[in-house]
């Protein structure tokens, strides 16, 4: 009996006590304050991303893919990397910073510094704003921006 009653016990603390990886993409969305990711098999978890939450809900309808911890139906994202934002392609998001007459992006996906194109056409770029650019590469480091959006401005 007392070997039985410790295996629920183990049991229990397994499915409900303790957290599991988890490694998926996504969709995306927003329903009232809530951020949700349903991946391809239909699962749904509420994502919690702290900090990074107000890029994250800004981009609503993007296929994203996390890593983080696992409760239930409930993922604590350590790192988010967003594979669509509607075009096929991924884009490039973070930070822009003026280097002399250019615009640069340290790019969240790629870890990188990449040279911006023209972002200018789209936005009225500010040093230090968070954005997320679609476009593509014209040589080493540097990208044609054809869509550009402004996710966190100049504090």
């Amino acid at each position: 009996m007392l070997n039985t009653l410790t295996l629920l016990n183990v049991t229990f603390f397994m499915t409900f006590g303790c957290h599991t990886k988890i490694h998926d993409k996504g969709l995306l969305t927003l329903q009232e304050k809530n951020l949700l990711l349903t991946n391809i098999d239909g699962e749904i978890y509420h994502v919690h991303a702290g900090k990074d939450k107000v890029y994250l809900k800004q981009l609503e309808g993007c296929i994203i893919y996390i890593e983080g911890s696992r409760l239930m139906k409930h993922v604590f994202v350590d790192e988010w990397i967003i594979q669509d934002a509607g075009s096929g392609s991924a884009p490039f998001v973070g930070p822009l910073k003026r280097e002399g007459i250019q615009w640069t992006l340290f790019d969240h996906n790629t870890k990188s510094v990449l040279i911006l194109e023209d972002v200018e056409k789209f936005i009225t770029p500010n040093e230090h704003d968070i954005v997320l650019i679609g476009g593509y590469v014209v040589g080493p480091q540097r990208l044609k921006v054809i869509s550009a959006k402004i996710l966190v401005g100049e504090e």
